[in-house]
């Protein structure tokens, strides 16, 4: 079993989810207030130490239209 790809489809599916959140609170639902005036944060974490950030990770980020920040 690939796990990574197993992996990958368990992150997939947190990003649809995160993407329907947002579209039902730009369709009127309610938010919890965040700093800055901002609706909502979230943060998703990789394990730096895996050549398959930038192989599955990052694809499935530009497919929701998220973006990612990387610290080395």
């Amino acid at each position: 079993m690939d796990f990574n790809l197993l992996y990958c489809d368990r992150v997939e599916d947190v990003l649809g989810l995160v993407g329907l959140m947002a579209m039902g609170a730009m369709q009127g639902a309610t938010v919890m207030p965040f700093f800055g005036g901002r609706k909502a944060a979230f943060s998703l974490e990789f394990d730096d130490s895996m050549d398959s950030q930038v192989k599955n990770a990052l694809p499935l980020l530009a497919k929701y239209n998220f973006q990612a920040t990387f610290y080395l």
